[in-house]
């Protein structure tokens, strides 16, 4: 409930250090102050994930360098960095030029820790009353970066969303009899079991509820008021879609990384399963082509439109229909048999029954994607199912994309009939 600071100040001058916490307060913004003597305490969990860290670069000012004090801040970075951080470091510092300096040696020393953007601002600028220019100081650098500027405020309004979602939870249970406990407890275990089923939500009621409140949350935020200056950021950020230039072929190099996060889960973090909707695994080839599909692996390639001598991994896709998986009550799981190939792969025909995958990023972390035959399926147990381990996961956009493809291959009408004209 007391979520993580997202606004740090740190300084080795506790009387720069307070003023500035002070001014930031007394204007409602809330941030956590830390008097550098050297290192931070090892229990300070709440540093990772915070979104603007105002630092001075000289938190060692008897140090022999500018490396050591480039190495301290990099240390408190790596406790604050995330592999997905979008962390923003105005670094206290009348010469700009030490930013660049900062930057390239993070680059090279803390690569995983490198902020979104470093901003130098002086400190002496906002000493006394003039404090409260910070905030617009900030905003006034980032113009140079309007992209992250409208990203951080996107932020916010999730924030402002997803408490408008809560209000409205609580507004319905403050409507019916009984003390806030109880009512509260109907109206969301009737969403889940309604979403998922009664024993899955009793099973697991938070991730039956997630479905929900994502919904809600998604609502919400599309229909949040309209504001003039948000529309405006929004267009100095993207002025090629202002435009209309075209951008897919410009991040060629960034298209399988931006589809995996489109697209891709992998187990990092994330209990999964075989059992799970959307499940890649890896198919042992010998005993899958000997009884499932084919006498040998070229008979199926064939199937694939892929040259006998490519690469090719094969794979199981898992498609079992979203209201089975919420209900968890098949008693076999469906796959889709899949290869995966290296980006560049190019199939020998356009067979109706292949469908492609976008190109993305395997757990290998190589460039891929998956040519998926709709005509071959088969299916496991779902004990089995559960105990296979995932290479990963396609989103449940991806999957619906693949199953709609299987769903018109299946029906293909006909009918015969004459005209008279023969």
């Amino acid at each position: 409930m007391f979520g993580s600071g997202r606004i740090v100040v740190i300084d080795d001058e506790e009387a720069y250090l307070t003023q500035l916490a002070g001014t930031l307060h007394r204007m409602g913004v809330p941030c956590i102050p830390i008097h550098y003597t050297g290192g931070i305490p090892e229990d300070a969990g709440w540093l990772s994930g915070c979104r603007i860290a105002f630092c001075d670069l000289h938190l060692m000012p008897a140090a022999a360098n500018i490396k050591s004090n480039y190495a301290a801040i990099g240390s408190l970075l790596d406790r604050m960095a995330t592999k997905e951080s979008s962390l923003l470091l105005v670094l206290w510092t009348r010469y700009p030029e030490d930013a660049a300096g900062l930057e390239e040696y993070l680059a090279e020393r803390h690569p995983d820790s490198v902020p979104a953007t470093i901003l130098p601002l002086d400190k002496k600028d906002f000493g006394g009353d003039r404090g409260a220019d910070l905030p617009n100081a900030v905003r006034d650098k980032l113009q140079g970066i309007p992209q992250l500027r409208a990203l951080y405020e996107w932020q916010d309004d999730v924030s402002t969303a997803a408490a408008a979602c809560v209000g409205s939870l609580v507004g319905l249970a403050r409507g019916m009899d009984g003390d806030m406990n109880g009512s509260l407890d109907k109206v969301l275990s009737a969403l889940a079991q309604k979403a998922t089923g009664v024993e899955i939500a009793a099973a697991h009621p938070g991730a039956a509820l997630q479905d929900i409140l994502s919904a809600l949350l998604a609502d919400r935020l599309s229909h949040l008021p309209e504001d003039a200056q948000h529309d405006e950021l929004w267009k100095k950020a993207m002025p090629s879609a202002m435009a209309s230039t075209k951008c897919g072929a410009a991040v060629v190099g960034g298209v399988a990384a931006i589809n995996t996060a489109l697209h891709i889960a992998h187990p990092h973090g994330e209990h999964m399963s075989g059992r799970d909707r959307g499940a890649v695994i890896a198919v042992p080839c010998p005993s899958l082509f000997r009884h499932r599909f084919a006498s040998n692996e070229k008979a199926v390639r064939e199937k694939f439109a892929i040259k006998h001598d490519t690469p090719v991994r094969w794979v199981g896709i898992q498609i079992e229909a979203s209201c089975d998986h919420a209900q968890r009550k098949s008693l076999s799981i469906p796959y889709i048999l899949g290869a995966e190939v290296a980006s560049d792969t190019k199939p020998t025909n356009s067979s109706p029954a292949v469908w492609k995958s976008p190109v993305f990023l395997s757990e290998k972390k190589e460039a891929v994607k998956i040519f998926a035959n709709v005509g071959l399926t088969t299916s496991i147990s779902w004990k089995r199912a559960e105990g296979r381990s995932v290479l990963y996961r396609f989103r449940d956009p991806l999957v619906s994309a693949l199953t709609v493809i299987k769903a018109q291959h299946e029906m293909r009408p006909g009918i015969i009939s004459l005209d008279g004209r023969d």
